[in-house]
């Protein structure tokens, strides 16, 4: 029943109270002109706890939180009510036990019939599982709405690597793409200012650089650009400083600055900075973009550093070999005109030898000597011709079946007769292959000439001529000093001569010579050098020639 100050009267209301305390989704009840509880319903002990004898008589604001009842909530309710006839409102009220629930409250004037103020009807309805979905509805909007924003941010992030990679693709000239990288990274970060700068020795060369600060600020920034710049460098880590918050590396800092290291097999070969004049302009998530467009930026510049090497290398390769082409052709056509007076000196001076006899010996020996030395000077001719040749690839072979023993032995009794040194040699004879025998021939001479110049009055040079099934081998061992290990790599180059210092004679075109000689015949020549010392010469050639035009790739390697 519902709990009234006095008894009720007629069967109306009897009705009324039954009606009132049969709702039970509603806390209904009167208060006091005051504020005190004068009656209870149901509905209210089942919302808020409260049995109808603990509560009625006390103050409505035990409903209330504390800090409401300190601001005076509960009395400002009930001054609008009889003010204005009515007050609603939505908050959170207190159970018994201490807990909240979200109330929809209404408090109506209860006035009599001469209007004079008897209390008020008060009406509080439980929203708490309203209030739950609606939070959970906001939280779920809320939610929404950041992954929006996120995938938003992602969505520009990916617009902002794919705006940077296709720069980096429409370009390969390097000043051109640093410009275009350094124009994109701006226009992605709306930033003041952007650089590129890569290592110049210990200092840096600016690639690209972009400012919309003034004059002034941008020749005071070019000071701070270089702090950052090697601190990045050297730590190989990006960084974020912000004015006001930066340490004592860059007193000058103004504004907001992020930097970078772009790196190239994990070193350091330039930074990428961006800049700001406002301080706090970045946050974490720009250096996490920056580091992407970063490792972009680097991939395109180091591709295009590469091209750009590339380039100079095949202009500076191509300039060479003009330049080689126009010497070679210079020595062919100067050897060739010096060949004929040399061969006149040598022919002239022969004869009058002849033609002095014995009687006068001083002249007889001086023109020798002219003969010997102009001998000497059409081999270096020769050399030089075969050179230009060689170079020129006009090096021109006629092979015919050779005993190539009998050739080897002819240039092994030749050189004998005119070196105080031993030749020993062990030939497998007769041995036959398909040679140029003049070239053959030089590449023996050339070999055992370069054996005897180094070897050791007390020593033999030794000569070897071996066969197979479908080569044969020369070989020339020497016990001289051997070639220092830095310059074995040389000693087939023109002009290489190993011990200049000490044994200074002919072009250092011996050898060069014969390996274009060798592999013309589709066979190769090789050095070693023994441990006891020396060198050894090993020329392999097949028995049977071909020319080069039908000679696969494995007979070339022979």
């Amino acid at each position: 029943m519902v709990e009234t100050p006095g008894g009720a009267e007629g069967i109306s209301a009897d009705l009324f109270h039954l009606m009132v305390d049969s709702v039970r989704d509603y806390a209904l009840f009167m208060l006091s002109p005051t504020g005190r509880i004068i009656t209870w319903n149901a509905g209210a002990q089942r919302i808020k706890g409260y049995q109808a004898a603990e509560v009625i008589g006390r103050h409505f604001s035990v409903f209330y939180p504390a800090a409401e009842v300190r601001a005076g909530k509960p009395d400002y309710e009930l001054r609008v009510a009889q003010e204005v006839g009515r007050f609603e409102d939505e908050g959170w009220r207190i159970r018994k036990d201490g807990t909240r629930f979200w109330a929809n409250v209404v408090i109506s004037a209860v006035r009599d019939a001469t209007g004079t103020l008897v209390g008020f009807a008060k009406v509080t309805r439980d929203l708490s599982e309203r209030k739950r979905a609606e939070d959970e509805r906001s939280i779920l909007l809320e939610a929404e709405r950041e992954a929006r924003t996120h995938a938003e941010a992602a969505w520009a992030r990916l617009e902002a690597l794919q705006a940077v990679t296709e720069t980096g693709l429409a370009h390969v000239g390097l000043p051109a793409l640093a410009d275009a990288l350094a124009e994109r990274t701006q226009r992605v970060f709306a930033a003041d200012g952007v650089g590129i700068l890569v290592s110049d020795g210990d200092g840096f060369r600016t690639l690209a650089a972009r400012s919309d600060a003034s004059e002034a600020s941008r020749q005071s920034a070019e000071e701070v650009v270089e702090g950052l710049s090697r601190r990045v460098r050297d730590s190989g880590a990006p960084l974020m400083v912000q004015e006001g918050v930066q340490d004592e590396a860059e007193p000058g800092l103004f504004g907001s600055w992020l930097a970078l290291p772009l790196l190239s097999d994990g070193e350091a070969f330039g930074v990428l900075y961006v800049s700001s004049s406002l301080p706090g302009r970045f946050r974490e998530d720009d250096l996490a973009l920056l580091q992407m467009i970063g490792a972009r930026v680097a991939l395109a510049l180091d591709h295009a550093r590469a091209v750009e090497a590339e380039q100079e290398a095949r202009a500076q390769m191509l300039a060479a070999r003009e330049s080689a082409q126009l010497r070679n052709e210079f020595i062919a056509v100067a050897a060739h005109e010096l060949k004929t007076p040399l061969t006149s000196i040598r022919v002239a001076a022969q004869m009058a030898a002849r033609s002095l006899g014995d009687g006068n010996p001083g002249a007889r020996t001086l023109i020798e000597q002219v003969v010997a030395q102009s001998g000497r000077l059409n081999r270096l001719v020769a050399a030089l011709l075969d050179s230009s040749r060689a170079d020129l690839g006009r090096l021109e072979m006629q092979p015919v079946e050779t005993d190539v023993a009998s050739v080897v032995a002819e240039v092994v009794a030749a050189t004998s007769q005119t070196s105080e040194r031993e030749v020993v040699l062990q030939a497998d004879a007769p041995l036959r292959a398909e040679v140029d025998a003049l070239r053959f021939e030089q590449v023996t001479m050339n070999l055992l000439d370069n054996a005897l110049k180094y070897s050791p009055a007390d020593s033999p040079v030794e000569v070897g001529l071996t066969t197979d099934a479908d080569s044969f081998t020369l070989a020339v061992r020497d016990h001289g000093p051997g070639i220092p290990v830095a310059s074995r790599r040389l000693i087939f180059e023109r002009f290489f001569q190993g011990h200049l210092d000490t044994h200074p004679s002919g072009l250092g075109l011996g050898l060069y010579i014969s390996r274009e000689i060798v592999k013309a015949h589709g066979g190769r020549i090789e050095a070693a050098f023994p441990k006891d010392g020396g060198s050894l010469f090993t020329v392999r050639m097949p028995l049977a020639y071909r020319p080069p035009t039908e000679r696969p790739d494995s007979a070339r390697a022979l």
